[in-house]
């Protein structure tokens, strides 16, 4: 693909973010809300970027909307069907304290005001982006763990207790199994497919050869031992997280947060890209089965 085609993608994808962007911010200031409130905390008064989601009973449709620099949040009319929501909140580093359920009717807007308070278990929270972020090593082995997420998050690693002996068996049972399962429905891939998809981003296509395979889940096993709890109660490293990014409104703060996911990308953008995913602005709907 050459440079003149890949403008002309860049061209597309950026005139399409502003549509968007453009279609998101009418709909919001055109809409009469149909709920409304103030998050809040301890620590900050107004609480900006805060994610405030809402779903209701028996839905399987889950709507997330913004705070704004005053720390308000308002759900449009349009989005939000008469009923019984259940409320949610995404802040890095906070919980939500009190009431977090609402009624909704068809007639006047409710209100919710959401208090927040310290969490106190802040690793629960982090994204693999972060955990990422968190461990010591060089990027080169981070890199080749980037196919554990496409089956499990990061903190199962993070809180596991296996040893440096102990994790070579689970690298090798780990690479049985197809990309996309789950760690409660493990699909085994099919044949006998030679080599390990864990540590196929780290081998460049070499984890066939013994020597080299052997040699890397060795150094592998060892690195996962000192980012896991085998050997202490408590990581021996900070934990990091990215901050609540101000809203800036529109194409500007879909940029900010690209150029940061660039910065923090560890070999693809998929893993800050999935690790991220909950921080889009504006409103937006995520539909679960179940």
């Amino acid at each position: 693909m050459n440079s003149r085609h890949i403008f002309a993608i860049a061209a597309v994808l950026v005139g399409a973010a502003l549509v968007f962007t453009f279609l998101d911010r009418t709909e919001a200031q055109s809409s009469p809300a149909a709920l409304t409130g103030m998050v809040s905390s301890a620590q900050e008064a107004r609480m900006e970027g805060v994610l405030v989601s809402a779903k209701r009973a028996g839905s399987t449709v889950t709507t997330t909307v913004a705070t704004d620099a005053q720390g308000r949040y308002a759900f449009p009319r349009n989005r939000l069907e008469p009923g019984t929501y259940s409320i949610r909140i995404r802040a890095i580093g906070y919980d939500l304290d009190g009431p977090s359920s609402v009624q909704v009717s068809g007639q006047q807007p409710a209100h919710l005001d959401l208090k927040l308070r310290k969490t106190q278990d802040l690793a629960a929270q982090l994204s693999n982006g972060e955990w990422f972020m968190s461990w010591p090593g060089s990027v080169e082995m981070k890199n080749g763990l980037l196919n554990c997420t496409q089956c499990h998050g990061l903190s199962l690693i993070a809180r596991s207790r296996y040893t440096a002996k102990e994790w070579p068996a689970v690298l090798d049972r780990m690479g049985r199994y197809s990309q996309g399962s789950m760690p409660g429905r493990p699909q085994l891939r099919p044949g006998r497919a030679s080599g390990n998809p864990i540590l196929a981003q780290s081998m460049s296509g070499r984890e066939g050869e013994a020597p080299v395979r052997g040699e890397l889940i060795t150094k592998t096993a060892e690195y996962l031992a000192t980012v896991n709890l085998s050997s202490s109660p408590t990581w021996s490293y900070e934990l990091k997280t990215y901050p609540r990014l101000a809203m800036l409104g529109g194409f500007q703060h879909r940029a900010r947060r690209a150029r940061c996911a660039r910065s923090q990308t560890l070999g693809r953008p998929r893993v800050v890209q999935q690790a991220r995913a909950r921080g889009v602005s504006g409103v937006s709907e995520h539909r679960h089965e179940g």
